[in-house]
């Protein structure tokens, strides 16, 4: 992933993140998007955390998730997903130095609130930008041949191992089978054998 520059491309896939952790497109039960938290100054996502911003006016765009389910309005203001673009709420996508600014457009049925990340919350909602919940950081996916994307920030990291379908794993809890592993720049495919 590299960090957003401000320009959309309906043909990038791109990741939204805050501190340590990065949005799944999966909802919460409270209506906010779901996040993981990554370790140890190492950024890897899984493909299927990405969104795509669809133009649907100039400058109005809506958000999908790996899915194909459209960003709405929920209840008590928070996200609800749908599969309709028509359904979605429009959004401004703006660059303000390392944070995105993802606002709800003048367009938009519900208008005026923004994607922030709520700790207290646990995860992404829409929220007045005179709140404490913090700007997000977007990221965009450049490699579309790999399974898992990554922002390397320490090569002398421990290695971190992912299933096969791009899912960060605990290394003491890995059984036979076949894992990714990524320790710094170097991604390798392991074979774990049962022991006998």
């Amino acid at each position: 992933f590299n960090d957003f520059d401000g320009t959309v491309s309906e043909q990038t896939d791109y990741v939204i993140a805050a501190g340590n952790v990065v949005a799944t497109g999966n909802l919460l039960e409270n209506g906010h998007l779901e996040v993981v938290r990554f370790v140890d100054g190492t950024k890897a996502f899984p493909v299927d955390y990405a969104f795509r911003f669809k133009e649907l006016y100039d400058g109005e765009y809506v958000i999908q998730n790996k899915r194909n389910k459209y960003l709405s309005a929920g209840e008590n203001g928070h996200f609800a997903l749908t599969n309709l673009d028509e359904e979605a709420l429009l959004w401004n996508v703006s660059a303000d130095g390392s944070k995105v600014i993802i606002s709800e457009s003048s367009m938009s049925r519900a208008g005026g609130k923004s994607i922030l990340f709520s700790e207290s919350m646990g995860g992404f909602g829409r929220y007045n930008t005179d709140g404490d919940a913090v700007a997000p950081s977007v990221y965009a996916y450049t490699s579309p041949t790999t399974a898992i994307a990554e922002l390397i920030e320490n090569d002398d990291t421990e290695a971190v191992y992912y299933d096969l379908r791009g899912n960060m794993l605990d290394r003491d809890m890995l059984s036979p089978g076949i894992y990714i592993c990524r320790k710094g720049l170097e991604v390798t495919k392991v074979v774990i054998k049962a022991t006998m």
